[in-house]
Parts: C-alpha cells; structure tokens; sequence
C-alpha cells in the first residue's frame, strides 16, 4: 500500500512538472493570444518592440540618405532591390511574420533615411485574422502615418499577392485577398499613392501560379525576378 501510494505521488509530481512546462512554453509563444486571434475577438501582434527600438537607434545613428526604402513583411524581407537597381541606394526594412500593425509599430524608423520613394507592402499575415474590411482600415492607418511622417516622399502601394490553396485558412483565401486588394486600390489613390498591381501577375486560375513559389505563399527566384521586372517603371 505505502508503495503503491509513492508511485502515486511520483506520477502526479511529474504530471504536475509537464502541465507546468507546457503552460511555461504557451505563454512564452503566445499560443492564447494566437487562439484568441483565430477566434476573431483580437489580432495577434508580435512582441518585437526591442527588436524594433535596436533598428531605430541603428538607422538613427547611421544618417544613411536613402533614395527608397521597402517595409512590408517576409516577401520584402527575402528580396534583394538594391542588387537589380545598382544606380540606386535602397534600403530593405522587410520583416517576417509582420502583420499590418507590427508594420504600423515600426514605419517610424523609415524618417531616419528620409527617403524620396517609399514602397509599401503587408497584408497577408493580417488576413489570417481580419476581414478585408477592417484590413483596409488597418492599411489606411499606415498610409496616414507614413504620409505625415515623410510628407515630401512619394508612396507606393503594393497590392497583395495570391496564395495556393495549401495556404488558405478560415480567412485568408484568395477570394479574401481579392476583396482586400479592391479596397486598396482607392484607398491608395486617396493618399497619393501609386497602386502597384502585382496580383494578376501571379495568378493562375484563381491561385498563386506553382511556377514562382517555394511553398504556396513565399516567392522564388523566378517569382522574385518578376516582381523586380515589373518595379522598373518606378525606380
């Protein structure tokens, strides 16, 4: 009986032990902030604020004078602008995972390279929890911050790129993205910008052509070559 009652406290010890680590590591990754987004009540945001600050105090300090600079999130991040436009000095603030808000959180560094051209492009990550509707209003957010922040600089607007089906979730579709992209276009010329339609250069019966993707949402190198093609008009 007294072994059979050891056994028992050592089972519920290392039981207590693993629901300990497993709540330690879901907050540490943000999981009920991430499943209260998937529910629709609030949208996830990573916490980069440090990371953010290290690259304001960065470019602060560099007194770099740019001729454009890209923000957007992990398509801008894996592009290389400034080797397809040698005669021009481009700064790349892309940032994977970002959503429109953690771009919202960050645009502020761009002043510091008081660039004459600023290429705006985000959205997808934002899709997985918003309507198109309330991205819009998300996007019309950032272009009136970036306008007062940089009011001589020229801004451009990218829309959003088509998934593969592989990427789709409850929300983020390609019918959604669409949707979002309608909404962007005025709201671009309502500020200024120039809207850069890339969508149907990637589309292919309604989905994200195989031909210029790794994974059904990232580009590759033929898909990048074309986004860089299709730029040349404006650098």
């Amino acid at each position: 009986m007294r072994k059979w009652k050891i056994a028992l406290a050592a089972v519920s010890a290392f039981a207590a032990a693993v629901s300990a680590l497993l709540i330690f590591v879901a907050v540490r990754e943000h999981y009920p902030q991430k499943i209260w987004s998937r529910l629709g009540f609030a949208e996830y945001v990573s916490d980069n604020r440090y990371v953010y600050q290290s690259w304001d105090t960065c470019l602060e300090q560099l007194g770099y004078d740019a001729d454009a600079v890209f923000i957007g999130d992990s398509l801008v991040n894996m592009m290389n602008f400034q080797r397809h436009f040698p005669g021009r000095k481009i700064v790349n603030l892309g940032c994977s995972g970002d959503t429109l808000l953690s771009i919202l959180q960050r645009c502020g560094i761009i002043t510091h390279l008081t660039p004459e051209k600023i290429f705006l492009e985000g959205g997808v990550n934002s899709l997985d929890d918003l309507t198109p509707e309330k991205l819009a209003a998300q996007y019309e957010q950032l272009l009136q911050t970036v306008r007062e922040q940089n009011p001589s600089a020229q801004l451009y607007v990218h829309s959003i790129l088509p998934i593969s089906p592989s990427q789709h979730s409850w929300r983020l579709t390609n019918d959604a993205i669409r949707r979002a992209n309608a909404l962007l276009r005025p709201l671009a010329q309502q500020y200024g910008a120039v809207y850069i339609d890339l969508y149907p250069l990637y589309e292919k019966d309604g989905v994200l052509n195989p031909d210029y993707t790794i994974d059904g949402l990232h580009l590759n190198e033929q898909g990048r070559a074309l986004w860089l093609k299709a730029l040349e008009p404006y650098l």
